[in-house]
């Protein structure tokens, strides 16, 4: 329910960025087009990017050859003089970009932080996490897929047994949790579910993507009513149930 950590004082700074840099795991094919495109983005503004050198266990060059991780990718480490003005945005704007893996970046998930220092101990807890963000509420899901009946059930199966990860929901929501539940014993297939419209659309991947497979007329209505208000320009909802051509 809680993710606290636990360190001295001697970790914290007022700001991420200049005192250490970000990393970015990101594939081999076109890598050069990739460490651009990443140094572009709004919220890296500034920083200089550096194919990381050497072993991949840190961010020193000590080798000629381009350090290369377990899974076989490069790293770039991003170099800032100033403090990153949005780490959760550029947390976003990064594993969004085509050819990244993964970055060093972690924001939302600490509910609280224990302090060690000179004058003893201190807590620093997050403002208004009643609901801890961890990492079920982050965007983390490739599609979402709203109303599960026995096509979307199979559906969103389907969809997650190649990879994807997929959000469900549905009006009623014992229907959620069945589909949760089959999922995890389909061979623990990674299958998301949300019981609100504004969680079910936080939890995907910019832009986002959702499919509906719902009773034509009215309930496709009211659920693009419910979702598109939590939604933005480039989102794409995409009607797959048997709709009325003119609708």
């Amino acid at each position: 329910e809680k993710f606290i950590v636990i360190v001295d004082e001697s970790k914290l700074c007022d700001a991420l960025g200049p005192g250490f840099p970000v990393p970015v795991e990101i594939t081999q094919f076109c890598y050069e087009k990739t460490l651009r495109t990443v140094q572009a983005l709004p919220s890296c503004a500034g920083c200089n990017p550096v194919l990381r050198m050497g072993s991949s266990s840190n961010n020193k060059v000590d080798g000629e050859e381009i350090a290369v991780t377990d899974n076989g990718n490069f790293i770039i480490d991003l170099h800032f003089s100033q403090p990153i003005k949005d780490a959760p945005k550029m947390a976003e704007e990064i594993i969004n970009t085509v050819g990244v893996v993964d970055h060093g970046l972690f924001c939302g998930l600490t509910t609280a932080v224990i302090i060690a220092g000179s004058e003893g101990i201190s807590v620093k807890e997050r403002e208004n996490c009643s609901q801890p963000r961890t990492a079920g509420n982050v965007a983390q899901c490739d599609i979402g897929l709203y109303g599960i009946a026995v096509m979307g059930q199979r559906f969103a199966l389907n969809i997650a047994s190649r990879g994807f990860t997929v959000c469900v929901g549905n009006r009623s929501h014992s229907k959620v949790d069945e589909l949760v539940r089959i999922a995890k014993e389909e061979g623990d297939l990674p299958v998301i579910g949300s019981n609100d419209p504004e969680d079910f659309i936080m939890k995907l991947k910019r832009p986002r993507k959702v499919i509906l497979l719902l009773q034509a007329g009215k309930p496709v209505d009211l659920t693009i009513s419910a979702l598109s208000k939590y939604m933005e320009p480039g989102d794409i909802i995409a009607d797959g149930g048997n709709e009325w051509f003119p609708n």
